[in-house]
């Protein structure tokens, strides 16, 4: 027997499940075939795998892919050998990577530094309706509470910067 069963396991990145020109191949992801025979593989750099010396059959080809990653095409998906000598090529399968869920906060106090040393000591009182605004890889404004306490939350891992507008006539410290 001759067949050849080969296909492509590439990075989906807009889910689609069709693949795009700027869409690579993953490496290193497992395929299985079942069926009238058995056996695994591995993509190479390129994203490509192969199945050599296979006689006519039906076959089911698998790919398990890496963790944190979902198909988007069918998977398994079938192929069918008519003859020793077919080669069916093309069977290739689609992973996208699983979004990580925010879940970053900053959050600090708007304080009265009565003594002006920048470090809340007792007795230093939250400032209460103070705007607190977030910028960076995320924008957004906070207003402080009672007790002069913000948080900006379900945030993404990245850079940010917080900056107050105090009451007018305070300077900050």
């Amino acid at each position: 027997p001759m067949g050849v069963i080969s296909g492509l396991v590439w990075n989906d990145r807009n889910g689609d499940g069709v693949k795009d020109a700027d869409e690579t191949g993953l490496e290193g992801v497992v395929v299985a075939l079942s069926g009238d025979a058995a056996a695994s593989a591995v993509t190479g750099a390129d994203g490509t795998y192969a199945f050599a010396m296979l006689a006519a059959g039906t076959y089911a080809v698998e790919t398990l892919g890496p963790d944190g990653w979902s198909p988007t095409t069918d998977n398994p998906l079938p192929a069918v050998l008519p003859a020793d000598d077919a080669t069916l090529e093309g069977v290739d399968f689609g992973w996208r990577e699983d979004p990580v869920e925010p879940t970053g906060t900053i959050s600090g106090t708007v304080w009265n530094d009565q003594n002006g040393n920048g470090v809340r000591e007792t007795g230093e009182a939250g400032l209460e309706d103070v705007t607190v605004t977030l910028s960076g890889d995320a924008a957004a404004t906070a207003v402080t509470g009672p007790d002069g306490a913000y948080a900006f939350g379900m945030l993404a891992a990245g850079q940010y910067a917080v900056a107050s507008a105090g009451p007018d006539g305070w300077s900050p410290t």
